[in-house]
Protein backbone atom coordinates (compact mmCIF):
# COMPACT_ATOMS: atom_id res chain seq x y z
CA UNK A 1 0.00 0.00 0.00
CA UNK A 2 1.50 3.33 -1.12
CA UNK A 3 0.83 6.11 1.36
CA UNK A 4 1.83 9.66 0.54
CA UNK A 5 3.00 11.87 3.42
CA UNK A 6 0.32 14.16 4.75
CA UNK A 7 0.66 17.77 3.64
CA UNK A 8 0.72 20.38 6.39
CA UNK A 9 -0.58 23.90 6.12
CA UNK A 10 1.69 26.55 7.57
CA UNK A 11 -0.08 28.88 9.95
CA UNK A 12 0.36 32.63 10.02
CA UNK A 13 1.92 33.79 13.25
CA UNK A 14 1.12 37.27 14.46
CA UNK A 15 2.06 39.14 17.64
CA UNK A 16 -1.14 38.03 19.33
CA UNK A 17 -1.02 34.31 18.44
CA UNK A 18 -1.57 32.01 15.44
CA UNK A 19 -4.20 32.28 12.75
CA UNK A 20 -5.58 30.41 9.80
CA UNK A 21 -4.03 31.39 6.46
CA UNK A 22 -6.20 32.50 3.58
CA UNK A 23 -7.08 29.84 1.00
CA UNK A 24 -4.48 29.31 -1.69
CA UNK A 25 -5.75 30.33 -5.13
CA UNK A 26 -5.78 27.71 -7.86
CA UNK A 27 -3.42 28.01 -10.77
CA UNK A 28 -6.33 28.11 -13.22
CA UNK A 29 -7.83 31.17 -11.60
CA UNK A 30 -6.60 34.26 -13.42
CA UNK A 31 -8.63 36.68 -11.33
CA UNK A 32 -6.58 35.90 -8.22
CA UNK A 33 -3.34 36.51 -10.08
CA UNK A 34 -4.38 39.94 -11.34
CA UNK A 35 -6.36 41.38 -8.43
CA UNK A 36 -5.46 41.57 -4.75
CA UNK A 37 -7.77 39.62 -2.47
CA UNK A 38 -8.06 40.39 1.21
CA UNK A 39 -8.12 37.63 3.76
CA UNK A 40 -8.47 38.06 7.49
CA UNK A 41 -6.75 35.84 9.98
CA UNK A 42 -8.10 35.94 13.50
CA UNK A 43 -5.68 35.31 16.34
CA UNK A 44 -6.39 32.79 19.02
CA UNK A 45 -5.32 35.15 21.82
CA UNK A 46 -7.87 36.62 24.17
CA UNK A 47 -7.09 40.23 23.36
CA UNK A 48 -9.41 40.38 20.33
CA UNK A 49 -6.56 41.51 18.02
CA UNK A 50 -7.14 40.78 14.34
CA UNK A 51 -4.51 40.91 11.63
CA UNK A 52 -5.38 41.60 8.01
CA UNK A 53 -3.21 40.17 5.24
CA UNK A 54 -3.31 41.09 1.55
CA UNK A 55 -2.67 38.46 -1.08
CA UNK A 56 -0.81 40.06 -3.96
CA UNK A 57 0.46 38.30 -7.09
CA UNK A 58 4.23 38.09 -7.27
CA UNK A 59 6.08 39.79 -10.07
CA UNK A 60 7.15 36.52 -11.69
CA UNK A 61 3.57 35.21 -11.80
CA UNK A 62 4.21 32.51 -9.22
CA UNK A 63 2.32 31.94 -6.01
CA UNK A 64 0.94 35.03 -4.32
CA UNK A 65 2.73 36.58 -1.35
CA UNK A 66 1.25 37.65 1.96
CA UNK A 67 1.59 41.28 3.02
CA UNK A 68 0.55 42.57 6.42
CA UNK A 69 -1.97 45.30 5.63
CA UNK A 70 -1.45 47.05 8.97
CA UNK A 71 2.28 47.35 8.32
CA UNK A 72 1.70 48.56 4.75
CA UNK A 73 -0.45 51.51 5.83
CA UNK A 74 1.43 54.77 6.49
CA UNK A 75 1.78 55.80 10.12
CA UNK A 76 -0.05 59.07 10.80
CA UNK A 77 2.41 61.81 11.64
CA UNK A 78 1.93 64.34 14.39
CA UNK A 79 0.87 67.74 13.09
CA UNK A 80 3.79 70.13 12.84
CA UNK A 81 3.56 73.51 14.47
CA UNK A 82 3.52 76.31 11.92
CA UNK A 83 5.36 79.52 12.66
CA UNK A 84 4.78 82.73 10.78
CA UNK A 85 7.65 84.81 9.51
CA UNK A 86 8.29 87.92 11.52
CA UNK A 87 9.99 89.73 8.63
CA UNK A 88 12.11 91.55 11.22
CA UNK A 89 15.55 92.37 9.87
CA UNK A 90 16.60 94.71 12.67
CA UNK A 91 17.01 93.74 16.35
CA UNK A 92 14.45 94.89 18.90
CA UNK A 93 17.27 95.59 21.37
CA UNK A 94 20.73 96.17 19.88
CA UNK A 95 23.63 94.37 21.50
CA UNK A 96 25.53 96.46 24.03
CA UNK A 97 29.28 95.83 23.89
CA UNK A 98 29.76 97.98 27.00
CA UNK A 99 27.40 95.81 29.08
CA UNK A 100 29.03 92.63 27.74
CA UNK A 101 32.51 93.92 28.66
CA UNK A 102 31.26 94.68 32.15
CA UNK A 103 30.02 91.07 32.45
CA UNK A 104 33.39 89.79 31.22
CA UNK A 105 35.26 91.86 33.80
CA UNK A 106 33.00 90.88 36.71
CA UNK A 107 33.05 87.13 35.99
CA UNK A 108 36.77 86.89 35.25
CA UNK A 109 37.85 88.94 38.27
CA UNK A 110 35.53 86.99 40.55
CA UNK A 111 36.84 83.59 39.43
CA UNK A 112 40.51 84.32 38.70
CA UNK A 113 41.40 86.66 41.56
CA UNK A 114 44.24 84.99 43.50
CA UNK A 115 44.30 81.98 41.13
CA UNK A 116 47.70 80.39 40.48
CA UNK A 117 48.52 78.99 37.05
CA UNK A 118 48.22 75.23 36.73
CA UNK A 119 47.73 73.68 33.30
CA UNK A 120 45.21 71.07 34.47
CA UNK A 121 43.17 73.52 36.55
CA UNK A 122 43.23 76.24 33.90
CA UNK A 123 42.04 73.81 31.22
CA UNK A 124 38.82 73.30 33.20
CA UNK A 125 38.63 76.99 34.11
CA UNK A 126 38.47 78.05 30.46
CA UNK A 127 35.38 75.90 29.88
CA UNK A 128 33.59 76.95 33.07
CA UNK A 129 34.42 80.64 32.51
CA UNK A 130 33.14 80.55 28.92
CA UNK A 131 29.86 78.94 30.03
CA UNK A 132 29.39 81.40 32.92
CA UNK A 133 30.10 84.41 30.69
CA UNK A 134 27.71 83.19 27.98
CA UNK A 135 24.94 82.64 30.54
CA UNK A 136 25.39 86.10 32.04
CA UNK A 137 25.49 87.81 28.64
CA UNK A 138 22.27 86.03 27.59
CA UNK A 139 20.62 87.35 30.74
CA UNK A 140 21.16 90.89 29.41
CA UNK A 141 18.14 90.21 27.17
CA UNK A 142 19.16 90.48 23.53
CA UNK A 143 16.65 88.29 21.65
CA UNK A 144 17.67 86.58 18.41
CA UNK A 145 21.37 87.08 19.05
CA UNK A 146 23.73 84.13 18.90
CA UNK A 147 26.38 84.49 21.59
CA UNK A 148 29.83 82.95 21.02
CA UNK A 149 32.30 83.05 23.92
CA UNK A 150 36.04 82.30 23.87
CA UNK A 151 38.35 82.26 26.89
CA UNK A 152 42.10 81.62 26.85
CA UNK A 153 44.33 81.33 29.94
CA UNK A 154 48.13 81.30 29.87
CA UNK A 155 51.06 81.50 32.25
CA UNK A 156 52.38 84.98 32.94
CA UNK A 157 56.00 85.44 31.86
CA UNK A 158 58.28 87.46 29.66
CA UNK A 159 56.83 86.13 26.40
CA UNK A 160 54.35 88.22 24.45
CA UNK A 161 51.22 86.83 22.88
CA UNK A 162 48.84 88.31 20.32
CA UNK A 163 45.21 87.27 19.80
CA UNK A 164 43.37 87.82 16.53
CA UNK A 165 39.85 86.89 15.47
CA UNK A 166 37.90 87.14 12.24
CA UNK A 167 34.18 86.91 11.65
CA UNK A 168 31.84 87.52 8.73
CA UNK A 169 28.99 89.62 10.04
CA UNK A 170 26.75 92.62 9.62
CA UNK A 171 28.58 95.53 11.20
CA UNK A 172 25.29 97.41 11.70
CA UNK A 173 23.94 94.91 14.27
CA UNK A 174 26.69 92.43 15.21
CA UNK A 175 29.32 93.32 17.77
CA UNK A 176 31.91 91.95 20.17
CA UNK A 177 33.44 92.64 23.56
CA UNK A 178 36.79 91.66 25.06
CA UNK A 179 38.53 91.84 28.40
CA UNK A 180 42.02 90.87 29.55
CA UNK A 181 42.73 89.83 33.13
CA UNK A 182 46.23 89.63 34.64
CA UNK A 183 47.73 88.70 37.97
CA UNK A 184 51.23 87.64 38.98
CA UNK A 185 50.78 84.04 37.85
CA UNK A 186 48.50 84.05 34.80
CA UNK A 187 46.68 86.07 32.19
CA UNK A 188 43.25 85.44 30.70
CA UNK A 189 41.60 86.83 27.59
CA UNK A 190 37.84 86.70 27.19
CA UNK A 191 35.98 87.37 23.93
CA UNK A 192 32.24 87.60 23.32
CA UNK A 193 30.85 87.76 19.80
CA UNK A 194 27.16 88.61 19.32
CA UNK A 195 25.64 87.74 15.93
CA UNK A 196 22.12 88.78 15.06
CA UNK A 197 20.04 85.99 13.45
CA UNK A 198 17.20 87.53 11.42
Amino acid sequence: MNTAPALRRQSIVDAGGTGVPPPRPSSSSTAAATAAATATAATSGGNGHRATFLMTPSQQGRRPSLVNAAAAQPVPSTPSRAYENSYRVTPEKPFSAVAARSVLREVMEEVLEGQQYDQHTCRQLTTSLADAIKTRVKELGHPRYKIVTNVAIGQAGDATLAFASRCVWNDSFDSFAEYTFRNGSLYAVGLVHALYCD
